[in-house]
C-alpha cells in the first residue's frame, strides 16, 4: 500500500467517527413539528462534526425502536439499516417505500407514537452545559444522543396558564321617555289633595250615572 493510500484510509477512519470534531458544549435539537422537521435520507449524519442533522437521525431511529424496527445502533447515522428500517416502515403505512424521511413519514411516525412527548436532544458530556440545557427546556425529556442516557424533566407537568377573569361589563339600559304633565294638572292635583277617597269615588259613581242616562227630548210643534 503506498503512503497517499496509507494516508486516505487513515482520514477516512477519523472523517467517519462520530466523536471526532465535536464542537464544545451539547449540541441542542429541540423536537419540532413534522412540518419543520429536515429531510433525512441515506448518508444524512455522515460527517466530521457532530451536528443537528445527527441528532435528528438519533431521535429517527430511537422512534424506529420503539415501534418495532430494527434501525441498528442509535447512533446519528443514516445508512443501510436505518434505511432498511424505514421502508419497512413507509410499506406498512402505505407511503412509497424510497427510504427518504420526509414531511409524510415523519407525520406517519408521529401519529404512530401514543403521546410523543416533548423532548430535546444533546450531543455532549458537559455536566454544566447538561443542567443549562435543563433548566432551558424544564418540561422537556432530555435525550443524550452520544451517551444513549434519557433525562426525566425537571418539571414533569406543564403548569395551566388560568384564564383571565372575565370582567363584567353592565348592559346599558336606556331610560324611558317620561311625558310631562300639563300644568293644569298639575295645578288640579295639588287642589284635590287631601279630599277623602269616598269623596272621589262618589263623583265617579255620579258621573257615570250621568252619562249612562239619556236625556229627555223635546218635542217639536
Amino acid at each position: 500500500m503506498s503512503d497517499i493510500e496509507s494516508l486516505q484510509k487513515e482520514l477516512n477512519q477519523i472523517s467517519y467517527r462520530s466523536d471526532h470534531g465535536a464542537p464544545p458544549g451539547p449540541v441542542i435539537t429541540e423536537i419540532l413539528p413534522p412540518d419543520e422537521r429536515p429531510v433525512l435520507k441515506y448518508g444524512s449524519g455522515f460527517g466530521g462534526k457532530w451536528t443537528e442533522i445527527n441528532n435528528w437521525v438519533a431521535y429517527l431511529q430511537t422512534k424506529l425502536k420503539q415501534l418495532g424496527y430494527n434501525p441498528g445502533r442509535v447512533d446519528g447515522k443514516f445508512g443501510s439499516a436505518t434505511k432498511s428500517a424505514v421502508q419497512l416502515f413507509q410499506a406498512d403505512s402505505s407511503l412509497i417505500a424510497d427510504g427518504i424521511v420526509g414531511l409524510n413519514t415523519w407525520t406517519a411516525l408521529s401519529s404512530k407514537l401514543p403521546i410523543e412527548p416533548l423532548e430535546v436532544y444533546i450531543y455532549g458530556e458537559d455536566k454544566s452545559s447538561l443542567e443549562q440545557v435543563r433548566q432551558q427546556y424544564p418540561h422537556h425529556r432530555i435525550v443524550d444522543a452520544k451517551k444513549r442516557l434519557i433525562y426525566p424533566p425537571l418539571e414533569p407537568s406543564i403548569p395551566s396558564i388560568p384564564s383571565p377573569v372575565p370582567t363584567t361589563i353592565p348592559s346599558y339600559i336606556p331610560e324611558e321617555e317620561v311625558t310631562p304633565v300639563p300644568d293644569f294638572l298639575k295645578k288640579l292635583l295639588e287642589a284635590v289633595k287631601g279630599v277623602p277617597w269616598w269623596l272621589w269615588a262618589s263623583v265617579g259613581i255620579l258621573i257615570l250615572v250621568l252619562i249612562a242616562t239619556p236625556g229627555e227630548k223635546k218635542e217639536t210643534a
